[in-house]
């Protein structure tokens, strides 16, 4: 079996950490090394017991998640799991840390009762072992830089007929598009994004990649018409997939069974896309975990479609980009410094004129 995956808990919960503590301890990869109600405790305890991975929640005293994160990141770069309650203001600070480098979240209750915290531990522990075990696909210290001064590409850029960019991505998204969404004109095709989170925080990374583009982002809608300017979220806990109606292309939002263990599932919406729209999609696949969205790379790249993958040097996990790119299921491997470029090249807006 190995040695088991060290990890420290800290959370300024004393209730919170003895039964996080039990309960990871179940698991027979797991010690808990240690634990730190507050970040002064947790950053001496780091430097001593070196763990693998760090638990850490956003809302403590005197020094926040987010702050601690950032020094913690600088200083000494690790794997680290936000557990973050479901409220407005956790949200938007969880999607902060994940932008500043941590690399999961787990909502916990927001009232810390044991007989919820089962769900969240189980959850925690196939995060943790999953993370651990493919630590060797991990960029923490990202030394690939995005440029400060953002190119900036006209509307006259997209011309022709209608296309549609579709994105998968998984951990580290949140700190890799905010990195080149700005530089997408104002009439860009339709966007769709599949980025594994947990329900609740996807409005919130909508919104803060909102606040930096000039195309509308929002967390999408059941039954909403897809429109050029506009990326759409897809909300977490919810596959969304793509449907004609009246001509009029749509995406749908449902519940139905997890696929390669997540919802919403990159798939799923990829899917849609090549049985509903053929040689007008440009896919890519982004930096994440696992192999959700391959499938549907290839079933795009047989109906005609483009489809890219990002390169391992601006990946923080070159974990689904490998393996697409293994599978030779990618027509481009690409950075994210040309990321819209290279999209926007290969996309076509007149379909979607009014």
């Amino acid at each position: 079996m190995g040695e088991p995956i060290k990890v420290l808990v800290v959370d300024d919960s004393i209730l919170m950490r003895g039964m996080l503590k039990d309960l990871l301890s179940e698991d027979e990869r797991i010690e808990v090394v240690g634990t730190a109600p507050n970040a002064s405790v947790a950053y001496k305890k780091i430097f001593k017991l070196n763990p693998d991975i760090m638990t850490l929640d956003i809302d403590m005293p005197k020094m926040n998640g987010y702050t601690f994160l950032k020094k913690i990141m600088n200083e000494n770069p690790m794997p680290v799991i936000i557990l973050s309650g479901l409220t407005q203001k956790g949200a938007g600070l969880t999607v902060k840390c994940l932008e500043a480098g941590a690399v999961d979240v787990i909502a916990k209750p927001t009232y810390k009762m044991s007989r919820d915290m089962g769900p969240v531990a189980e959850e925690l522990k196939k995060s943790i072992k999953n993370i651990y075990d493919t630590r060797t696909e991990l960029n923490l210290r990202q030394e690939h830089k995005k440029k400060i001064k953002r190119k900036i590409y006209p509307a006259e850029s997209i011309q022709g007929a209608g296309s549609i960019i579709a994105m998968g991505v998984s951990i580290g998204g949140p700190k890799i598009l905010p990195m080149f969404f700005p530089e997408f004109p104002e009439n860009t095709p339709p966007i769709l994004i599949v980025q594994h989170m947990p329900a609740g925080f996807t409005d919130a990374l909508a919104k803060s990649l909102n606040r930096i583009s000039r195309i509308y982002v929002k967390e999408a809608e059941d039954r909403e018409d897809i429109r050029v300017g506009t990326a759409l979220v897809a909300p977490g806990d919810y596959h969304m997939l793509v449907k004609k109606v009246d001509d009029r292309l749509k995406v749908f939002l449902n519940k139905d069974e997890r696929v390669n263990g997540v919802r919403p599932s990159i798939d799923v919406l990829f899917n849609s896309l090549a049985r509903e729209c053929g040689s007008s999609v440009n896919a890519v696949i982004l930096t994440g975990m696992g192999s959700d969205g391959v499938e549907g790379l290839k079933y795009i790249k047989k109906r005609g479609g483009r489809t890219f993958a990002q390169d391992k040097k601006s990946c923080v996990v070159y974990g689904m980009p490998r393996i697409a790119v293994e599978q030779n299921c990618v027509d481009e491997i690409i950075d994210i410094d040309i990321m819209v470029e290279k999209l926007i090249k290969t996309s076509k807006t007149e379909a979607y004129k009014k």
